[in-house]
């Protein structure tokens, strides 16, 4: 076996500070992408319990039918009383009050 030679040049390899700063971008994007990953998973696991919760909750009521609290007939019947005993007390009062005279307009 033998060596490889090594290739030397005189200049030693310096960056330039656009390329340090593409480099930093890029270690930051990498970052950033693994940041988010882990914000989305963390997320979506809270999202995911509250639907089980949600869900348990709903499971546990019942479906319950509105209960009709009183029939058509009955609202109708409640009316007329209610009509009817405004009426009575629409008559009382009218007997209590004076009848107005005509007022004669002065031209």
């Amino acid at each position: 076996m033998k060596k490889a030679k090594q290739v030397t040049t005189g200049v030693p390899e310096e960056k330039g500070f656009l390329e340090l700063a593409g480099e930093a971008m890029t270690v930051l994007c990498h970052e950033i992408v693994a940041g988010k990953d882990k914000l989305v998973e963390a997320a979506s696991e809270k999202i995911t319990e509250v639907k089980k919760a949600i869900k348990k909750k709903i499971a546990k009521k019942k479906v319950v039918t509105p209960v009709k609290s009183k029939s058509v007939a009955a609202k109708k019947a409640i009316k007329k009383a209610v009509k009817k005993s405004a009426a009575k007390v629409a008559k009382k009062v009218s007997k209590k009050l004076p009848a107005k005279k005509a007022v004669k307009k002065k031209k």
